[in-house]
Formats: structure tokens, sequence, C-alpha cells
């Protein structure tokens, strides 16, 4: 699946002002919203929007039962995003 941003500053800001860092189990947590709210960044509603787009499609093919539990990372490869 391809994807193409239409230059929209606002998209891209939100994109890129979380931040991440590793947890104690050695993977890379990203910044909650409370937490991304008391550094005073506004909720990243078109991001939100963005990546639930590509979710949709894997929350639908067939339940949460040969994908994980909603609580888990979704495994879906993504080839690029552009």
């Amino acid at each position: 699946m391809d994807c193409h941003l239409a230059g929209d500053d606002l998209l891209m800001a939100e994109l890129v002002e979380p931040t991440a860092e590793p947890n104690s189990a050695g993977r890379w947590q990203i910044e909650s919203k409370k937490e991304m709210k008391r550094r005073g960044v506004k909720s990243p509603n078109r991001a939100d929007a963005f990546v639930m787009t590509f979710a949709g499609e894997a929350i639908t093919a067939g339940g949460f039962g040969g994908l994980g539990a909603w609580d888990k990372p979704l495994r879906r490869p993504l080839k690029s995003i552009v």
C-alpha cells in the first residue's frame, strides 16, 4: 500500500510531535496524549485520523482473533509511506 501526503503541514507536524523512548522491556514507547498535553502540545487529531485509516482494515479483517488482542500492536506490514 502506498500513501502520498498532499503537503498537509499540520498533519506532518502532528505526526512528528510525539517523543519516543525505550521502556523496561527494550521496546520503543511512544509518548501518550496525556504526556503531550503536559508539554503543552494539542491533541494530534489529524494524525489520529490518518493512522486509523490504515488500522481499520486490520481491525475488520476477521476481528481481533487472528491479529491479537485490542491492546497489542497491530501486525500489518506497510510497503511504504511516501
